[in-house]
């Protein structure tokens, strides 16, 4: 069972559809996690109980919330009562710091990020905006203690990259 959400409804957004840029990024994290298919939130999606926040949504919320530097459940909530774009996004809906830090620390959630992660590869890949026969890997590692450097080998790299295009 699933609350009602979808963003292309009258009402509320129509106030704010205007002022956000057609090429903005809450525009394409909306465009990109609506053509998700519905599998991957299924799991996540809570089947007894009180009906929870649609998984699609609180996804959306999440992404662009991370891509404005805002890791924090406390934070997320102000965003949600102050920032355009995720008020937008969220048609104005109002929820709590304990909700997000729920939906985060959900087990079937890992698991749905890890899959939506491949099918992004997949999805970005085919459109042509990342290419994955070319990885950059810098080598350097900085450990914790100061001045302390350690560089990749080429063989470690090789090796990584092998296991890399094995899971894609």
């Amino acid at each position: 069972m699933r609350t009602n959400y979808n963003t292309n409804l009258p009402g509320f957004i129509i106030d704010v559809n205007h002022r956000i840029p057609e090429d903005s990024l809450v525009r394409k994290i909306d465009t990109v996690i609506n053509q998700v298919p519905d599998e991957f939130f299924n799991k996540a999606d809570r089947k007894v109980g009180r009906i929870g926040y649609p998984s699609r949504l609180m996804l959306k919320i999440i992404l662009l919330a991370y891509a404005k530097n805002v890791f924090s459940g406390r934070e997320i909530e102000k965003l949600l009562n102050t920032d355009l774009e995720i008020i937008w996004i969220s048609q104005d809906t109002h929820m709590t710091y304990k909700t997000t830090n729920n939906f985060r620390s959900n087990r079937w959630v890992s698991k749905m990020i890890e899959n939506l992660s491949e099918w992004l590869n997949n999805f970005l890949e085919n459109k042509g905006s990342v290419k994955i026969d070319t990885a950059y890997i810098d080598g350097t590692i900085i450990a914790a203690d100061t001045y302390k450097y350690g560089f990749i080998w080429k063989k470690s790299a090789k090796k990584f990259l092998e296991k890399l295009y094995l899971k894609l």
